[in-house]
């Protein structure tokens, strides 16, 4: 922490592992799966990147059941990478209390993307502000409205490539609750702190 640099534990090119065949799922279909695992050397922050999936690969976090094709529990999991792939499940970032406009640059040529924007939660789930198209390859530039900062964004569209953001942390999740929020932005926005 004190150098504010990361410390390489695993190389990289020795961390492939193959697949395999996973014959009871919930669905009958088969599913191939892999489980990388390594012990962590002390207790801290680990950061995992995501290399080449492979074709109609599906990314999800350590609480999903590939068998059963569900998740059994949330545990946090929070992305900083740009990964390129078929379709996915919408994924969720956070955007700063503070923040004007949220400024972000599509690289890809679905020319199917959307942000949805919130303006709190309620008892029945996040509160819809708006949905801007941004299938556009190119940047674009939204000025929030009262309420949008402070609260979540959705990313959604055909083909999944995360957009890069850059006037919001470049900090996603594939559900609220897997989403992490840099200590000094949550303390300076209020949010409830785990320890």
């Amino acid at each position: 922490v004190a150098t504010k640099r990361w410390t390489p534990v695993v190389d990289v090119t020795l961390s492939t592992v193959a697949s395999q065949t996973i014959s009871n799922a919930a669905d009958g279909k088969a599913r191939h799966g892999a489980t990388v695992e390594f012990a962590a050397p002390q207790s801290g922050t680990y950061r995992i990147e995501v290399g080449r999936g492979g074709l109609a690969t599906n990314l999800a976090s350590l609480g999903y059941d590939v068998a059963a094709q569900k998740y059994v529990s949330r545990e946090p999991m929070t992305f900083a990478e740009r990964p390129r792939g078929l379709t996915q499940d919408p994924t969720y970032f956070y955007i700063p209390k503070e923040t004007k406009s949220l400024d972000l640059e599509v690289w890809d040529a679905h020319n199917r993307k959307s942000i949805e924007l919130f303006k709190g939660v309620s008892e029945k789930g996040l509160i819809k502000s708006r949905n801007i198209d941004v299938g556009r390859r190119g940047t674009h530039r939204i000025e929030l409205q009262p309420g949008e900062a402070g609260n979540l964004a959705r990313v959604s569209g055909n083909g999944f490539a995360f957009p890069l953001l850059y006037s919001v942390p470049q900090l996603w999740a594939k559900c609220p609750a897997e989403l992490l929020v840099p200590r000094r932005i949550a303390t300076a926005d209020g949010l409830k702190l785990q320890e």
